[in-house]
């Protein structure tokens, strides 16, 4: 995939360049930091705007609880502690667009747009255990737990772009299909894989993007 991308990227400013009207712009997606998410888009685009290549990068970094937090174990207030998954990871991704239709102005358009995205996570996460002193008498010790997992999103959206001259701003809706290969000890013990807003999740979610940048040259 990665060497199909670079392929259509290679064409596409060739083609560019050929008409000496080289487009770009440089995007961040803005719908990406609910889930902790750092997106950073590059856009090619024929002169026309007819056709249109994103590429970008993803950095992960950040701590969550919420509906992902749970212990085997009934949980106890007095005794145990509660720390924060810790959840990184780094990936990539690329978007093939097409105008629909000519009746859309300079400043308003409407894209269908085909993509994929990669994401490898690393994930930390913490488990009361306890230990036997002298029987009856127990404590509890934090244990930590550390396991990867990978997911590839293959998407379809409708774009409406926004582009005067210089700002770029976009909203994108659609459908994706996700894999992920999240291991048995993490299903043992969180549930990242359960709603389709996980970042582990295994089948249709919607997808929403929202880029905003600018255009370079």
């Amino acid at each position: 995939m990665k060497k199909i991308s670079i392929i259509i990227a290679l064409f596409v400013i060739q083609n560019c360049k050929a008409q000496d009207s080289t487009v770009f712009a440089l995007l961040g997606n803005f719908a990406q930091l609910p889930y902790q998410c750092f997106e950073l888009d590059g856009l090619i685009s024929t002169p026309d705007r007819q056709f249109q290549l994103l590429f970008g990068a993803h950095l992960t970094d950040g701590y969550t609880n919420a509906q992902q937090k749970r212990n085997v174990k009934p949980f106890e207030e007095a005794f145990m502690k509660k720390a924060s998954d810790k959840i990184q990871g780094v990936g990539f991704g690329g978007q093939a667009r097409m105008k629909l239709g000519d009746r859309t102005n300079n400043l308003w358009k409407v894209y269908a747009g085909l993509g994929a995205n990669y994401y490898n996570y690393n994930l930390r996460f913490y488990e009361n255990d306890y230990v036997y002193d002298q029987p009856p008498f127990y404590h509890y010790i934090v244990a930590v737990h550390k396991e990867k997992f990978k997911r590839l999103a293959v998407d379809a959206q409708v774009i409406f772009n926004y582009s005067p001259k210089i700002f770029f701003l976009e909203l994108g809706l659609g459908v994706a299909y996700n894999h992920s290969n999240i291991p048995k000890s993490i299903e043992d013990y969180r549930t990242y894989h359960t709603s389709n807003l996980d970042y582990g999740f295994t089948g249709l979610s919607p997808v929403i993007s929202l880029h905003m940048g600018a255009w370079l040259f």
